[in-house]
């Protein structure tokens, strides 16, 4: 009999014994003691049936399996037959054959009752073997001075000199104590083969996606030296409210640099690759750099920002800065590349900044650029500054470069040598140079403001000073204070029936292309997305782009002799029509003639010929209202045939339905409609001249005519009726006519002529001549004191003679502008030379 080897930890099962097997057997328990020899050992265990100890015949089978659960039979099932039970102490015999390799087993136990035909129950879970039955590998000894080889080191034992483990590979021995092994050499750590861990010295043999640096959890995984977190990577989400319903964004962010850098909660795919310091001397310093938008990034420097800071986290969204200090970019998807103290503001979309000191791009100004230089400022979008010192660029498109220069019309190109003077465009469009050492063309050393050295060809130049050049071509007039240089020509021609075009950088800034029958030609410029295309008559000539446009705003001519003078996003579709710039401004088919000047989504319609919209936004000339003119303003309307409507200026005023003629000076809400010919409004709020032709409003607030060749003003006066004048003071009600003719009047403080403090509600300083007066209930007529010389009551034909007040309580009379009597409380009184005659055909005097 082998030499018996208690299993460590003993196995300990622990289930119940399935009521078909044996009904008294319930809670059973097995505990084993194994016994190495060759490759049986024994099973010694104790049966317990309702808590006592079970006597009895039980016939049990084991099998060896892979793992606890699944997994696959190791080797045969052993069966024991009927296994006596004594005193819930049994013991068997196991041999499954060499099965032990070091890999883990685990038994499998079913039993029923001796003698019974029923099927076995298998007790679950299956118990794992713990290390001692490995012990079946090698023969075990309690001590060795030396061993040459050795299957079993059991108890305390101590190795000297140099270990060959036989097999090489696989776990040589478990370590089952808690204590620390000094200097261990482990092939298996915690169930990780050693290749498993990462290397000091570097990595091979990895999978992507599976191995791994890093947390599994929510938690920053962070690096750190000098215990100072240097680099942190996390993942953030976020769940924003919106109008169908909750998104939720996840996003990692990177942060690194000094540990006083940060990245705004709950800003997501964020980056702050570096950067930030910390000065400690007289007092301490952070200068830390800081994202606060979705998306941005700060790539290094100091005291820099990317983002807003708004608590919004998307409206400055993938915002950079690279480096520098102290720069901010606060708009989304802006970039300022570094320098010092650089700034793209909010509402500047996709700005560039590239360096310098103290730049600035303001609100405002989207797709814009400064390229560096020194306190250079860019306030338009699409303009561009390209470096220099104090340079502005305020009109769209324009460009700025040098020392003080001011671009500051649309379009406008300047550039300024080092004067330090300002050097500013005075219109839209221009390409102006001050250039006090001469403007050179294939020379380096131009001796007068402009010199070629080759050939000029232009339809006309002018100039004050010197042209110098080897070649000039013009069709027109040639104008200069001298030439120089020998007068040649320098062709520029383009195969037959293809257009001549200018490229700068590979992209077309001008195209020259003779179409039609009269050789008409067809000019693009700026943006080399700009077209002239075929029109509903066939190829189009004498067409013009003059320049603009952009990839997703390009402008468009679809008519003969039609012209685009600047802006973006423009569109001419008539012929002889125009538009001077603007943005997304339109001329429809057949309005023949017609111009918009600038401003943004005005339209003239289709049938509006010779109409004209000079600027403004979303104004509107419709439906062959013909010769319409809309001066500028916001929301205006000339529409359904209201040939020669005008609307000077304002908001949303309107005039339509045949309406021909009529005039909108300004104001707000204005409307003359329903064939209300030659009417006029000037201004104010909310006036309406309606079917009523020849009908005027100066101004006021809701005042309205219905009548013909009638006036109302002031607030709420209606002239309703043919002929009418309507004047209404403050009062917030209406005040209207009642039959046609009148000339009303509300004014609550009264009505004044030639006076400017009326005490009636008529209060006349001069002379009032009437056919007849009539004074009704109380009235009364009043008027001035005057004199003898000027009474104050006369007659036509007559007015050196009449009433007038003598003084208090008196009623003096007058003739050739004497007194001749007077009367007061006492009675009629003469003057001392008249007379005073009774009756009609024979005069009686009486002498007093």
């Amino acid at each position: 009999m082998a030499e018996s080897l208690q299993v460590l930890p003993p196995i300990v099962m622990k289930t119940p014994l399935a009521h078909h097997v044996l009904a008294a057997l319930l809670g059973v328990v097995f505990t084993a003691e194994l016994h190495a020899q060759s490759t049986a050992f024994t099973y010694q265990g104790r049966l317990n049936a309702d808590g006592t100890p079970y006597t009895g015949l039980a016939e049990m089978q084991f099998g060896l399996w892979s793992a606890a659960a699944d997994g696959s039979q190791v080797g045969n099932t052993v069966a024991t037959g009927a296994v006596a039970v004594t005193n819930g102490l049994f013991s068997v015999p196991l041999d499954f054959g060499d099965q032990f390799p070091g890999a883990d087993r685990w038994l499998e136990i079913a039993v029923r009752p001796g003698g019974s035909t029923n099927s076995f129950d298998t007790l679950s879970p299956r118990q794992p073997l713990t290390p001692v039955p490995y012990a079946l590998h090698a023969r075990t000894a309690a001590s060795a001075g030396s061993a040459t080889s050795a299957a079993t080191l059991s108890g305390n034992s101590t190795l000297r000199g140099t270990i060959t483990f036989d097999p090489s590979a696989g776990p040589p021995f478990v370590v089952t104590s808690s204590r620390t092994v000094t200097d261990l050499d482990a092939d298996t750590v915690d169930g990780r083969h050693a290749d498993a861990f990462w290397q000091l010295n570097g990595n091979a043999g990895t999978t992507a996606g599976t191995d791994f640096v890093g947390t599994t959890d929510d938690v920053p995984l962070e690096l750190r030296a000098n215990n100072e977190p240097i680099i942190r990577l996390s993942q953030r989400t976020r769940t924003d409210g919106g109008i169908i319903g909750d998104t939720t964004y996840t996003g990692a962010n990177i942060l690194s640099g000094h540990p006083a850098n940060a990245i705004a909660d709950p800003v997501m795919g964020a980056t702050v690759l570096g950067g930030g310091y910390r000065a400690d001397g007289l007092g301490s310093i952070t200068s830390s750099n800081r994202v606060t938008d979705d998306l941005a990034l700060v790539a290094g420097g100091a005291g820099n920002t990317a983002g807003n800071d708004n608590n919004v986290y998307t409206d400055a969204a993938a915002a950079a800065v690279l480096g520098g200090i102290g720069n901010h970019a606060q708009s989304a998807q802006s970039l300022v590349a570094g320098g010092s103290g650089n700034r793209v503001e909010g509402a500047a979309p996709q700005a560039f900044l590239g360096g310098g000191l103290q730049n600035i791009i303001q609100s405002g100004a989207p797709f814009s650029a400064i390229v560096g230089g020194s306190q250079n400022t860019n306030r338009a979008p699409y303009a561009m500054v390209a470096g220099g010192e104090k340079n502005e660029a305020a009109g769209s498109h324009s460009f700025a470069a040098g020392q003080q220069a001011k671009a500051l019309h649309p379009g406008a190109w300047v550039w300024a040598d080092r004067q330090d003077t300002p050097f500013a465009s005075t219109a839209d469009n221009q390409f102006l140079i001050r250039a006090g050492g001469g403007v050179g063309i294939g020379t380096n050393n131009p001796t007068a403001a402009l010199e070629v050295a080759g050939g000029v060809k232009a339809s006309e130049v002018e100039a004050t000073g010197t042209v110098m050049a080897t070649d000039i071509e013009a069709a027109g007039t040639v104008k200069a204070a001298a030439f120089e240089g020998p007068m040649g020509m320098l062709p520029l021609t383009a195969p037959v029936d293809e257009p001549l075009e200018v490229k700068v950088n590979g992209a077309r800034v001008l195209s020259l292309a003779p179409f039609g029958t009269n050789d008409a030609v067809n000019l693009i410029a700026g943006s080399q997305w700009n077209t002239i295309s075929d029109g509903l008559d066939g190829p189009v000539e004498g067409a013009t782009i003059a320049g603009g446009g952009e990839f997703s705003e390009r402008q468009r001519i679809s008519a003969n002799y039609a012209t685009i003078g600047g802006g973006h996003g423009n569109t001419v579709r008539a012929h002889e029509a125009v538009i001077g710039g603007g943005v997304d401004n339109e001329i429809s088919y057949n309005a023949f003639y017609s111009t918009i000047g600038g401003g943004k989504d005005n339209r003239v319609g289709n049938g509006a010929y010779g109409a004209s919209i000079s600027g403004g936004t979303g104004n509107l000339i419709e439906f062959l209202s013909q010769f319409a003119t809309i001066g500028g303003g916001s929301g205006h309307e000339i529409s359904d045939r209201s040939l020669g409507g005008f609307i000077g200026g304002g908001t949303a005023n309107l005039i339509r339905n045949g309406s021909d003629n009529s005039t909108i000076a300004g104001g707000r809400l204005n409307s003359i409609t329903n064939d209300s010919y030659r009417s006029f409004i000037g201004g104010g709020k909310e006036n309406d001249i309606h079917s009523a032709a020849n009908a005027m409003i100066p101004g006021g607030e809701k005042n309205l005519v219905t009548g013909d060749w009638s006036l109302a003003a002031g607030r709420r006066a209606q002239a309703l009726h043919d002929g009418t004048f309507v004047w209404a003071d403050d009062t917030d009600e209406d005040f209207a006519s009642t039959s046609a003719g009148q000339f009303l009047i509300r004014a609550a403080n009264g009505v004044g002529i030639n006076k400017t403090n009326p005490a009636t509600s008529l209060d006349v300083n001069g002379t009032v001549t009437a056919d007849g007066v009539t004074l009704t209930g109380g009235s009364r007529l009043r008027a001035d004191s005057g004199s003898a010389a000027a009474p104050s009551l006369t007659f036509n034909g007559d007015t050196d003679m009449g009433i007038y007040r003598g003084g208090n309580n008196v009623l003096g009379f007058s003739a050739l502008g004497q007194q001749i009597a007077w009367i007061n409380s006492i009675g009629l009184h003469l003057s001392p030379s008249e007379d005073l005659f009774f009756g009609a055909q024979t005069r009686q005097m009486i002498n007093l």
